[in-house]
């Protein structure tokens, strides 16, 4: 699965901190690269029962990462 996250919005603290979460909890191995506009994020061994809404939950978690750290 790749997800882009676009640099104007989502800030590299966040995106990190997200990846860390997840790779700990084991919901999947995470490569991180960059362009000149987005964050790129490749997922690989998702798990086959979270595969379905994975996209959303960490996009998810990363705004609340965003929101958490303006409050």
């Amino acid at each position: 699965m790749i997800l882009r996250f676009n640099k104007k919005i989502y800030p590299e603290n966040s995106i990190r901190e997200a990846i860390k979460i997840f790779s700990h909890f084991q919901l999947g191995k995470f490569i991180l690269k960059k362009d000149k506009n987005y964050f790129i994020i490749k997922v690989k061994n998702i798990p086959l029962k979270l595969k379905k809404n994975f996209s959303g939950e960490f996009s998810n978690y990363i705004l609340s990462l965003i929101r958490n750290d303006r409050s």
